[in-house]
């Protein structure tokens, strides 16, 4: 799926987003919240050169798994996880984005962020 608008969605545990490919929002790509305990998958999606961060998640205690998603040439972060955001962001892709490829604002301590492309470099 290709569109220009960014998706939100109130992640309910186990919901999936794979495939979705977002451009040029004048937001946040993609953007998903969660509750304590909820989890979420995305992967496999490209979220390129939108005004705000391509993947930002959310949420104290929501533990998403990131993987395989490109997020390059944003406004700000390629991939964000806020306030107490738990999970995995693993294998992804994130480059020429404005402030960092991939931010870490007040997330939990135990998120694990691992074998990432960032800047020419893994992490």
């Amino acid at each position: 799926q290709t569109c220009a608008l960014p998706i939100f969605d109130m992640a309910a545990t186990g919901c999936q987003l794979t495939g979705n490919v977002v451009e040029k929002s004048s937001l946040n790509g993609i953007m998903l919240t969660g509750g304590s305990g909820s989890t979420a998958t995305i992967n496999e999606n490209k979220s390129l050169h939108n005004g705000l961060s391509g993947i930002v998640v959310a949420g104290a205690g929501f533990k998403p798994t990131l993987e395989r998603n490109e997020c390059s040439d944003n406004g700000e972060f390629g991939i964000l996880a806020g306030t107490g955001c738990s999970g995995v962001i693993h294998n992804n892709t994130c480059r020429g984005n404005n402030l960092k490829d991939i931010g870490l604002e007040k997330a939990a301590g135990d998120i694990d962020v691992k074998e990432n492309i960032t800047g020419g470099d893994a992490r």
